[in-house]
């Protein structure tokens, strides 16, 4: 990233670098200032102009969101689409999942992933995660607390950086089908969608966790049965 001082900045041709500084400001948050680009136009002009004020503002390009996801799902598709309408999408043969607690779960899945923002659903019920939910949700009993974690996790630079998103249902007996285990549960009237959430999260760069990929051992656990 070029970094310029107030003199150099002011010798340059404003006009690219206005609409650069005025989406850093809308990807800070900045007090007083109100955006008049949407995040799409914020994320373009950061990419297309890497360059930071210093006098002002940093940003630093690194952990810049790259808004691909790896998805084969139309549904999350659709989802995905109505918080980020520039997301872009491409579909990868999944890799072995490992059979660990829910963060366990998306690391590896980040870690394994060649390219794009990955995704893991689970259930918690009474406490305890079911990380393969996806083959066992037909033999949830009904009348259950539970709760849908939606997770999103992807690479930057030398860590890995996970979204989440949660919300508390009940479970209960499907009166029609659906998509997944959604027909098996009961979401409140008034909820906020787990996967917006953590899309929300990625795009303002507020991570549940991050992780050195350093630091991350080798899996020598089990792996979900397909």
């Amino acid at each position: 990233m070029l970094v310029l001082t107030e003199k150099e900045f002011d010798k340059m041709n404003k006009e690219p670098m206005s609409i650069a500084l005025e989406a850093i400001c809308f990807y800070e948050g900045c007090k007083g200032e109100t955006p008049t680009m949407s995040y799409e136009e914020a994320y373009k002009a950061i990419t297309e102009v890497e360059v930071a004020y210093i006098g002002h503002f940093m940003y630093d390009m690194e952990f810049a969101p790259e808004m691909t996801f790896n998805t084969a799902s139309s549904h999350k598709r659709e989802e995905i689409a109505k918080v980020i309408p520039s997301a872009t999408f491409i579909t990868s043969n999944d890799c072995n999942e490992v059979y660990g607690s829910a963060d366990e779960v998306i690391i590896y899945k980040s870690l394994h992933s060649q390219k794009g923002i990955v995704e893991d659903t689970i259930l918690v019920v009474d406490e305890v995660e079911i990380v393969d939910i996806k083959h066992k949700y037909k033999d949830i009993q009904p009348g259950l607390r539970a709760k849908v974690v939606i997770s999103l996790g992807v690479k930057h630079g030398k860590t890995i950086r996970i979204y989440r998103g949660e919300v508390e249902v009940t479970t209960t007996i499907p009166e029609i089908s659906g998509y997944g285990f959604e027909p098996y549960l009961i979401y409140p009237e008034r909820y906020r969608n787990p996967r917006a959430k953590a899309l929300e999260d990625l795009v303002n760069s507020e991570p549940y966790l991050v992780i050195n990929i350093e630091d991350i051992p080798p899996w020598t656990g089990e792996y979900q049965i397909d």
